[in-house]
């Protein structure tokens, strides 16, 4: 090759060299500011912070700004993701089924809170959240406060559910207010522009210590001593569930609350029993979940069971209502109960759902004789658009049971013999076409290896 031929080839190697250099410094570029985001929304274990009472769910996103008081800080949540937000003077945990962009200003002189907050809202939303220690301009000075106030204000007139919850501690707030604080006395208010009053909103101290409050709106809160509030007992002395309740349960007494978006945490294989003024359900869940309960007040009392085998980590709405949801039919000859399961992903998972029948109740409920053999769940198919009859069995405790693979809209009816019933799943909660491909495959595989052996034997 002459020199110049090989002058031309040098130069065509450095020029892709350069090229090659030129392309890994965009990319690392356009790499960076992903960098940084993951560097302040950090996943649950990194970084070295004290958990929060009640503990942080491990999907939870954490935005550790422990330096920093944050003023009009805007952030990004992703429905049904749990978000931790810890500032210099306010820790929050942060959940919303629907998208929502957060603005947040917190007051320097407020003292350092624990809060949480969830949000069930029909539509994706901006909340902007200011907290301070003092009331606004036109709104009057309470007595007997923990001088602490909560604004949110929403873009938009949002048809929404949520809960507020502040932790006491209540050595800490005789500290900081001189005075000793009654906590049974502590209850929720909000602002009432039209009234231009405080209201007070029934409220209750869980078992994690937070001072919780179920509202449909959204607008500035603040805590007092009203002796409304009340404490969940500790050590109750409620009649057992039918079928016992397993020793290492834990146990939600709250009997005097219909849950309104209600956000209970759930271990992975640790029981829990949760007693509402008109709803009773076991559950366990084979991983950490997340559950967002809200019950309609007019149902009737429900005993339930909810077993869930899923592969990952999971947030799951629950709504029990008497009536079936907006574009779902009124199912016939059913009993006037509909539960709405919906997971926050789509996980791979086993559920067997129980419910308990008694038949005396039923028939003075219903005004008529409930044909308890004929009872069968349902479930609702959204793309043929009505409900679909599942296999299900009573147990010998009295429950209605159905084992499936998947999470949706459920009812009960009496279903008559003639209707077949979906061969959705078998018992164990394997759905049925699998068996069907395995067996199938099966007979293929023994086929295929006697023709192989047939044909080496004729060679």
């Amino acid at each position: 090759m002459s020199e110049k031929g090989i002058l031309t080839l040098k130069t065509l190697l450095n020029g892709k060299r350069l090229c090659f250099f030129i392309m890994t410094l965009l990319i690392l570029a356009s790499a960076a500011p992903l960098f940084i985001a993951y560097s302040n929304a950090q996943t649950p274990g990194e970084g070295n912070y004290p958990d929060i009472p009640g503990g942080v769910p491990e999907n939870a996103v954490q935005y550790n700004k422990t330096d920093t008081t944050p003023l009009s800080e805007m952030t990004q949540l992703n429905a049904g993701e749990p978000a931790l937000f810890r500032y210099r003077n306010m820790t929050m945990l942060m959940n919303c089924t629907q998208n929502c962009t957060l603005f947040v200003t917190a007051d320097p002189d407020v003292t350092p809170k624990v809060l949480g907050l969830s949000i069930e809202p029909n539509q994706t939303m901006t909340l902007t959240m200011n907290t301070y220690n003092s009331p606004l301009v036109g709104q009057q000075v309470l007595e007997r406060t923990l001088n602490f106030y909560w604004g949110l204000e929403p873009n938009a007139e949002l048809q929404l559910t949520a809960q507020l919850r502040l932790h006491i501690n209540q050595t800490e707030l005789n500290q900081e207010l001189n005075r000793v604080v009654n906590a049974s006395q502590l209850t929720w208010m909000y602002w009432n522009r039209t009234r231009a009053e405080w209201e007070p909103v029934e409220s209750y101290i869980d078992q994690n210590g937070y001072l919780v409050c179920n509202t449909n709106h959204l607008s500035t809160w603040t805590v007092a001593e009203n002796g409304n509030a009340t404490e969940t007992p500790g050590t109750p002395n409620y009649p057992d569930i039918p079928g016992g309740t397993p020793e290492n349960a834990v146990q939600y007494n709250k009997t005097d609350v219909t849950p309104l978006g209600e956000l209970e945490q759930v271990k992975a294989g640790e029981p829990v029993l949760f007693r509402y003024r008109n709803m009773t359900m076991l559950m366990n869940c084979t991983q950490n979940c997340s559950l967002i309960v809200t019950v309609d007040p007019e149902l009737t009392p429900k005993t339930l069971g909810l077993d869930i085998e899923a592969n990952q980590t999971m947030t799951l709405t629950m709504n029990m209502s008497g009536s079936p949801l907006q574009g779902e039919q009124v199912a016939e000859r059913t009993l006037n109960f509909y539960v709405g399961l919906e997971p926050n992903t789509e996980a791979q998972v086993k559920v067997q759902l129980r419910v308990h029948i008694n038949q005396t109740e039923l028939n003075q409920e219903l005004n008529r004789v409930v044909n308890a053999s004929e009872l069968t769940w349902m479930y609702w198919n959204k793309t043929q658009a009505q409900w679909i009859p599942v296999e299900s069995y009573m147990d010998q405790n009295g429950y209605l049971v159905i084992n499936t693979n998947h999470l949706s809209t459920w009812t009960v009816a009496e279903v008559s013999q003639t209707a077949e019933p979906s061969p959705d799943t078998i018992q164990g909660g394997l759905p049925i076409m699998y068996v069907y491909v395995a067996v199938i495959a099966a007979v293929l595989a023994v086929v295929a290896v006697v023709a192989v052996i047939y044909v080496k034997k004729h060679k």
